[in-house]
């Protein structure tokens, strides 16, 4: 197993967030004539949120960050994402609690 250097690393990681915004765009496009400008704005937003975490993991070395701390932060903010999302199904129609 050989490691990979610094600059390498680097080109690497900044390579993977262009390819993200690339593919947003092109989902985005590609989402323009099937679902209207709201579905091409929602599949760019959705595009725009992986590769703003990936900027932000890529850039680690350019600003210094407990790796662990700001892992813990990300996850508790998923995690809120996640009891809202269950706490509005049965507003939705989904499974109703009680019953």
């Amino acid at each position: 197993m050989s490691a990979i250097d610094l600059p390498r690393a680097r080109r690497l990681a900044f390579g993977v967030v262009a390819s993200q915004a690339a593919v947003s765009v092109v989902a985005a496009l590609c989402a323009l004539p099937l679902a209207g400008r709201v579905g091409a704005l929602s599949a760019l937003a959705g595009g725009g949120i992986a590769t703003a975490g990936s900027l932000a993991m890529a850039g680690l070395k350019a600003m210094r960050v407990a790796p662990l701390a700001m892992f813990a932060g990300f996850a508790a903010t998923f995690l809120v994402y996640w009891i809202a999302l269950l706490a509005a199904l049965p507003a939705l129609g989904g499974v109703r609690r009680g019953a």
